[in-house]
């Protein structure tokens, strides 16, 4: 699909570069945490085996990266993917997926770091005067995430984990506002499987914002 294609040459071009990298949710060095959070706006949650979509709606997302030496880091990545629909007159299902990632990180240069982690999903489908419906899945992924400068204050990240369960590809740009804060602006799409039989994928556009201390 085209998104992975850009994603993957993204990444591809961040490999090759070695330039000083600016803040960005996928930054981490050596002592230092960078924290980044924000909502999640928009897009479809498709439920692949119920062959049906909800209107995406908004959610959040919250998570840090921390260098233990100038090599190895740890990553905690939570997200929540909300989506209403209105099925009829006073009639409506609510979704929420709350996904967690505890990642290992290995810093390849200043760019680009690999990753490998455990990823926990879960899933609850509520249908007014219905109940509603909870699944969850979890397992293992690997991947790569990292940023590219495009200028002093403008910058490219990205981010592609595939696991046994899940898919995650994100591309976005940061703009630096001052030494310690940034803003992000970026598209995320990740698919999460065997949800009760289902895989759900879930996208949307993500503003947030990034601090280093």
């Amino acid at each position: 699909m085209m998104k992975k294609r850009v994603a993957l040459g993204l990444i591809t071009a961040m490999a090759l570069s070695t330039s000083v990298a600016l803040a960005s949710p996928m930054d981490m060095e050596e002592g230092k945490t960078n924290l980044y959070f924000g909502w999640t706006f928009g897009g479809n949650t498709d439920l692949g085996g119920q062959d049906g979509k909800i209107d995406g709606d908004v959610g959040a997302y919250l998570g840090a990266t921390y260098g233990i030496n100038d090599k190895w880091g740890v990553q905690l990545d939570f997200n929540n993917y909300a989506a209403e629909e209105k099925i009829s007159r006073g009639l409506k299902a609510d979704m929420d997926v709350d996904v967690l990632e505890v990642n290992a990180v290995y810093k390849i240069d200043q760019n680009l770091n690999a990753f490998v982690g455990y990823v926990d999903a879960d899933a609850e489908l509520k249908a007014t005067g219905l109940g509603s419906v909870s699944a969850d899945t979890d397992g293992v992924h690997l991947g790569v995430m990292g940023s590219y400068p495009l200028s002093d204050k403008w910058g490219l990240f990205g981010k592609v984990a595939l696991g046994n369960n899940s898919e995650v590809y994100e591309l976005g740009v940061s703009y630096d506002l001052s030494d310690k804060w940034g803003m992000d602006l970026s598209y995320r799409d990740a698919e999460y499987k065997d949800l009760r039989g289902s895989d759900i994928e879930v996208k949307g556009i993500r503003l947030g914002a990034t601090t280093r201390f």
